[in-house]
């Protein structure tokens, strides 16, 4: 599972998925929803505002606990009903 760099407990970051090698290759037409969700942690991670653009789904996220691993999962569909997942791993801890 890919990882993104550690986030500080105390910030409010941008993070996003990028699915236009996917969408390429699937010649399935263009993102028309998409899901992102927290499948593992605590409780204390938080989505904020989410946003797709250009093959990119962007989520704020903030809170955590420190040396807490979250995994946030983004789930797409397309025009043609494809549908996949994509997942990454965010550990919190102190800068």
């Amino acid at each position: 599972m890919k990882s993104w760099p550690v986030k500080d407990p105390n910030s409010n970051l941008k993070y996003w998925f990028d699915w236009r090698p996917w969408v390429a290759v699937e010649d399935g037409g263009e993102i028309v929803s998409y899901e992102v969700a927290i499948d593992e942690g605590d409780g204390a991670l938080v989505i904020g505002d989410t946003a797709m653009s250009g093959g990119f789904v962007m989520l704020w996220l903030s809170g955590g606990t420190v040396d807490t691993r979250y995994v946030i999962r983004c789930r797409v569909t397309l025009t043609d009903t494809t549908t996949d997942d994509d997942s990454r791993e965010l550990m919190i801890g102190q800068k």
